[in-house]
């Protein structure tokens, strides 16, 4: 019982920790379910080891070691944070953009491609706070 409240208060904490130093905005937004189910995974693995002869941190732990040695999670977030905000570029006009993300997730720069609008320059700008130096347009 011991190992398991220690189990729960550490992945809490880090969940804590990975919350404060996350930057605002999108990004947390995409980490905080991830964590929660961290969380969440911590409290439920011993109900999953009375159903199974293998306990559940047997089943549970190589995946999640998996993930975070390979940095699966962090490539896919990146990902999918630049689609997203190619998407909302692309909202704006007949635009295509390709986002360039730094280590912290803040936008370094965007390649503009197609039809660039004073609207679309004017979201980049405005909105998403990229300074027009860090716009390349093709």
């Amino acid at each position: 019982m011991r190992d398991y409240i220690l189990r729960v208060l550490g992945i809490s904490f880090f969940t804590a920790l990975c919350h404060f130093f996350l930057p605002d905005g999108k990004v947390r937004r995409f980490a905080a379910p991830v964590l929660g189910l961290a969380v969440t995974a911590s409290i439920l693995l011993p109900a999953v080891s009375l159903f199974r002869e293998e306990t559940a941190a047997d089943v549970f732990l190589p995946a999640v070691e998996n993930v975070l040695d390979t940095g699966i999670y962090a490539r896919s977030v990146e990902e999918e944070y630049k689609k997203r905000i190619a998407a909302e570029i692309a909202r704006q006009g007949d635009v295509t953009a390709e986002i360039t993300l730094g280590d912290d997730f803040s936008i370094e720069g965007i390649t503009l491609s197609g039809d660039v609008s004073p609207a679309v320059m004017l979201y980049i700008t405005t909105e998403l706070e990229v300074p027009r130096s860090h716009v390349e347009i093709r």
